[in-house]
């Protein structure tokens, strides 16, 4: 449930950025990594080892 939440706040601090005008390809760009970073502070599987090209 705290990620829903989580996902919704940054989808309107980043609309509300964009609105803003400011450039949004770095504001989509944070939002993402934001959003990509809690759901590994969260526990979820951002990247599984089944979904990896094994070129590492």
């Amino acid at each position: 449930m705290i990620d829903s939440i989580l996902a919704v706040i940054v989808l309107i601090i980043a609309g509300w950025a964009i609105a803003k005008n400011y450039d949004a390809k770095v504001v989509l760009f944070i939002a993402a990594l934001v959003l990509l970073y809690s759901g590994l502070l969260l526990g979820h599987n951002v990247l599984g080892a089944k979904a990896t090209t094994g070129l590492s």
